[in-house]
């Protein structure tokens, strides 16, 4: 009997020793959720969901800063997935259509400007497209009544600036800065950066305290930014990029 105590005893405190640690194991988990971000995109068969890190605005800001924040700034948020940062406008920087903070386009410029750098070839049936092609870049666009929408775009020339003077070529610094970026702490060397509109993603820790508070009335598109060694080597519009479209960019990428 008393070896039989002593084997009851002793898996009891096995027992308890062992619930104490997967309560222990369960409450950092808890801890690390609460600590990263996850946000998701969703098509009508789709969800592509990103777990990550929100590095701005800081968690530790309370509620009403937060809140003020969101409504006043042109960026709302920026999360960090693994070597990628995900940066939330929430303005007219990232409309597809009749959109002045990208290179201008139109009939005039098709036929006057832009031959002296591209290839131009226009596909005049319904749907009218444009196609700006030279060895270093291929640009979509087409007609929207009297209006161009950027379709799709692959960038690695350095003729061309988006968003008030995001080019290839700039380093990581001249684009933190432009963005009003400089305090982001970041310091790898080859980035992805995927600029999104915040109202784009279907859930995402903002999204309830925005409503309808969005910086557009517009349809939108997404922008890739790859830098190596610090500076931008191309960019990449797309209005699926966040949507797990990788088909079209793969094929421009060097082999």
């Amino acid at each position: 009997m008393k070896y039989l105590r002593i084997a009851l005893i002793s898996n009891l405190v096995l027992f308890m020793v062992s619930c104490q640690q997967n309560m222990k194991s369960k409450q950092t988990e808890e801890q690390k959720e609460f600590t990263i971000d996850t946000f998701s995109f969703h098509t009508s068969n789709q969800k592509f969901k990103y777990v990550g890190e929100r590095i701005f605005p800081s968690e530790s800001l309370s509620d009403s800063l937060i809140s003020n924040h969101l409504l006043t700034s042109e960026i709302s948020a920026i999360e960090k997935v693994k070597d990628s940062l995900f940066v939330f406008f929430n303005n007219g920087m990232l409309d597809d259509l009749g959109n002045e903070f990208f290179p201008p386009v139109n009939e005039k410029l098709f036929q006057d400007y832009y031959p002296k750098f591209y290839n131009v070839e226009i596909d005049d049936d319904i749907p009218y497209f444009v196609y700006l092609k030279n060895s270093k870049d291929l640009i979509s666009l087409i007609k929207d009544n009297d209006e161009f929408r950027w379709e799709s775009a692959f960038v690695r020339d350095t003729l061309l600036s988006f968003m008030n003077g995001i080019k290839v070529g700039q380093t990581k610094n001249e684009l933190f800065e432009k963005l009003g970026m400089e305090n982001i702490d970041c310091s790898s060397e080859n980035l992805t950066m995927i600029f999104c509109h915040s109202s784009r993603p279907s859930k995402i820790w903002f999204k309830q305290l925005l409503k309808g508070n969005c910086g557009t009335d517009q349809s939108t598109t997404q922008i890739l930014l790859k830098f190596e060694n610090n500076k931008i080597d191309h960019i990449y519009i797309d209005p699926w990029i966040c949507y797990g479209n990788k088909g079209s960019y793969s094929r421009y990428l060097r082999k």
